[in-house]
């Protein structure tokens, strides 16, 4: 119990060390977008992790509260998650939005990633993951 305490405390002790502004930053990483590359000649855009309760309202978009199943908008849910993960191009470009048509951003994300957009959104959903597990396997 002793042990357990002393264990306890030092994890308190980490917490209180740690600058509180760290745990909100934004955590990024590059992908290469095939389309991007054709039609840009660079394929690299930013995508970044979700937080945690957007991505549960946005998984979300798939039920049917009323019915408790699922609703058919899965395709929807994944480009609302482009929208929101994906930090550039900027799919709330209202420029963008209006020079190619698109109407919504969930447009534009269709318009620009189709043929890639599982790949993206399973992209957006692993961005911070490999960092903590390589900082768990260090500790």
């Amino acid at each position: 119990m002793a042990n357990e305490r002393i264990l306890f405390m030092n994890l308190v002790e980490k917490l209180l060390s740690i600058d509180k502004t760290t745990l909100t930053e934004e955590i990024t990483e590059k992908y290469e977008s095939c389309n991007m590359k054709k039609w840009t000649g660079d394929g690299t855009i930013i995508i970044r992790r979700i937080r945690d309760r957007k991505k549960t309202d946005i998984q979300s978009m798939c039920l049917d509260f009323n019915k408790g199943k699922y609703n058919g908008q899965l395709f929807e849910s994944k480009l609302m998650t482009l929208v929101e993960g994906i930090v550039q191009p900027s799919l709330k470009d209202e420029s963008l939005i209006e020079h190619f048509g698109a109407g919504d951003p969930m447009g534009l994300a269709e318009l620009l990633f189709n043929g890639e957009i599982d790949d993206i959104a399973d992209a957006i959903e692993e961005v911070g993951k490999k960092e903590n597990i390589e900082e768990a396997v260090k500790n």
